[in-house]
């Protein structure tokens, strides 16, 4: 982690899914409309757990 804040997630596919989370970037209503004024810990937290969230799908879709 830096203490650089990081770029923004969004890749501009702003839809939600059925749970609430973006379907392009991954964060939740709260997270995208949260992110500006976040913490720069906040923010490496978010991507952090984005990461971690798109290594257990791709986990996932290895082992069927």
């Amino acid at each position: 982690m830096t203490d650089l804040p990081p770029d923004s997630p969004c890749i501009r596919i702003c839809t939600l899914d059925g749970v609430g989370r973006c379907t392009g970037c991954g964060r939740t209503l709260d997270e995208i409309s949260r992110w500006a004024t976040m913490s720069v810990a906040e923010q490496w937290s978010v991507l952090d757990r984005l990461e971690r969230s798109r290594r257990d799908v791709n986990q996932a879709g290895a082992a069927q």
